[in-house]
């Protein structure tokens, strides 16, 4: 725990990003608040959260390794039944995304003790400065934008406990009356794990997104900056020698700069490499088995209505959290990477050429 108090001492506290992980039951002892009333531990979160989600997998497994209807099926709240034989495929949607959130949160638990994960946390700057400027000095999107991106994720939030609920609701009408009783246990769990896969897993797709524009938004103020100091040197007079020498010496200087800017850019996404690797790998996983399944069954079989809205539901968050994100955010950061540094290269060559 010591140990732990020092890690946390040592980061920088976003304090509003704070706020937001834990509206999305996620606890990090790194991230330190600026009001004292809001400091106090509160990492009975995690034993929660990896006790309803280790319940739900065993229940999930145990569920898959049944080929018929026992009561068992019942007193485990089977909400697969109303599928029919198809109730397998949607035992592996579920086992994937609990598979996965777990996986998040134990990392998001060791982050707290290994500062290699915790670099990550710079993403907490765009929850600051909402209120006091109307155009955000780090991404320079307009605030609203970035307020409307956390009232969304807090709406997806929800959602994910209305899509539990949904999911259990067909149960309803076709368990036994003996039963009802396990049925509300098991559908309450179920509204609390839909509610885990969003705010340990699915939720930090879209700050990975983030992310990865803000990297590419730096890289794209470091091409202006660099256009704008090579175009005063195109103005100067080379004909002479001890201008020419100025000139030299100046594009040394430009291009050490740009070098050290670009290295620091890179090196801050490296840094958080650690941690988004070991969230990403099983989101991206989860995400795509998932919508896989969902299209099969929402679009080629006959299902309740109740369930086919739910997994509708449950399709697009799964879209929306991990493989949008994922291939959208991937493809824009890795065009930033060779776009814009071969475009720095070419206009350095340009002017070393002249």
């Amino acid at each position: 725990m010591a140990k732990m108090n020092i890690l946390c001492n040592r980061q920088r506290g976003y304090a509003n990003f704070r706020r937001y992980l834990f509206s999305q039951t996620v606890e990090l002892n790194y991230l330190i608040a600026d009001d004292q009333s809001d400091r106090s531990s509160r990492q009975w979160y995690y034993f929660l959260s990896f006790s309803v989600l280790i319940i739900t997998e065993i229940r999930l497994i145990l569920l898959l390794f049944l080929d018929e209807v026992s009561n068992l099926s019942y007193y485990l709240g089977d909400i697969t039944l109303v599928a029919g034989a198809f109730r397998k495929q949607l035992l592996f949607i579920y086992i994937s995304w609990i598979s996965a959130t777990f996986t998040c949160s134990v990392v998001l638990f060791t982050s707290q003790f290994n500062p290699r994960l915790q670099k990550w946390a710079v993403i907490g700057v765009i929850f600051d400065h909402l209120t006091t400027t109307s155009v955000h000095p780090v991404s320079d999107l307009p605030s609203y934008l970035h307020r409307y991106f956390i009232v969304a994720s807090k709406v997806t939030f929800y959602t994910a406990a209305v899509g539990g609920f949904l999911i259990g609701l067909p149960s309803y009408f076709n368990f036994p009356s003996e039963y009802t009783y396990y049925l509300h246990f098991w559908t309450i769990v179920t509204m609390y794990a839909g509610v885990l896969v969003i705010g340990h897993s699915g939720n930090f797709g879209p700050l990975f997104a983030f992310k990865v524009y803000l990297f590419g938004h730096q890289i794209t103020n470091e091409k202006k900056f660099l256009t704008r100091q090579l175009k005063t040197l195109s103005i100067s007079d080379s004909r002479n020698a001890e201008k020419l020498k100025r000139c030299e010496q100046q594009t040394r200087r430009i291009v050490a700069q740009s070098c050290r800017s670009a290295t620091r850019i890179l090196r801050l996404l490296i840094d958080g490499y650690q941690f988004w690797s070991r969230i990403n790998h099983p989101l991206f996983m989860a995400t795509f088995n998932a919508q896989s399944i969902i299209l099969y069954l929402v679009f080629f079989i006959d299902i309740p209505r109740f369930l086919r809205i739910a997994l509708i539901i449950l399709g697009i968050l799964s879209w929306l959290s991990g493989l949008s994100c994922h291939f959208i955010a991937g493809a824009y950061g890795q065009r930033k990477v060779v776009l814009e540094n071969t475009s720095n290269l070419l206009l350095l060559i340009a002017t070393l050429g002249r």
